[in-house]
């Protein structure tokens, strides 16, 4: 198999795939992640323009803490 000007063994060929296949299994990880976290924190602000103050303040957010331990994305915690 040829990339270029390079040509590839099976093997290579073989982990280029791998590395391909795992890069977009954890990009679209990350992509969930953050679309559920920035959902969490909208229910999160709706909650407290509702007036419900303190159910927003001890509100979890799952998504977004899994996203800050394990890819280093920054929790920006929302202190009302």
């Amino acid at each position: 198999m040829q990339f270029g000007m390079f040509t590839a063994s099976s093997s290579d060929t073989c982990v280029v795939c791998r590395y391909r296949v795992e890069s977009e299994v954890e990009r679209t990880y990350v992509e969930r992640l953050q679309q559920v976290c920035y959902r969490e924190r909208l229910h999160q602000q709706q909650l407290f323009r509702w007036g419900q103050r303190d159910k927003a303040r001890s509100m979890e957010l799952p998504s977004c803490a899994e996203l800050s331990s394990k890819f280093g994305h920054q929790q920006s915690s929302y202190v009302y």
